[in-house]
């Protein structure tokens, strides 16, 4: 009796874990998915601009982890790939933290952070690496650096995942 007993219980626990683990994999594959059509209201953008062709070139965060680059010579942004959410919301959260800061550029290349947040929004734009720096300025570009990370290590969305979205 004691035997059946112990396995009905091993089993449940089986049951248990299996379902603790699946449920979060499928939430996390579940979460909503946008196409640059139709994005929130909360957006950060970053990246570079100026130079010869006066373009700029970047990328789009969204709170939910999705990445969008923009295209250097278009006006287009296709999608990236994805980050952890919670990467992501650091990012916004960091970027919401700084003052408004915008300097008058002594060269031709900039780089650039831009927060979208519903109707309000907040500009970062500061000299390339290699130029006298104040220390906002230092640390613009460490945020920078920070989020230039996070793209080389999002998980690339395929051709197939950016057919699904549409």
């Amino acid at each position: 009796m004691r035997v059946i007993k112990s396995d009905l219980a091993v089993g449940r626990i089986l049951k248990l874990t299996t379902f603790s683990v699946i449920l979060p994999a499928l939430m996390a594959s579940c979460s909503k998915r946008y196409i640059f059509d139709n994005l929130p209201p909360n957006q950060l953008f970053f990246g570079y601009g100026g130079g010869f062709s006066g373009k700029e070139s970047g990328y789009l965060f969204l709170e939910n982890g999705q990445v969008f680059e923009k295209k250097p010579m278009l006006n287009e942004y296709e999608e990236y790939g994805k980050i952890h959410s919670t990467q992501a919301r650091s990012l916004f959260k960091s970027v919401r933290q700084c003052e408004h800061f915008k300097t008058n550029q002594t060269s031709s290349a900039y780089s650039f952070i831009r927060l979208k947040m519903g109707n309000t929004s907040k500009s970062f734009v500061f000299s390339v690496p290699g130029l006298p720096a104040d220390s906002l300025t230092h640390n613009l570009l460490l945020l920078h650096e920070k989020m230039l990370d996070a793209v080389s290590n999002a998980e690339k969305t395929t051709k197939k995942d950016r057919t699904m979205t549409e």
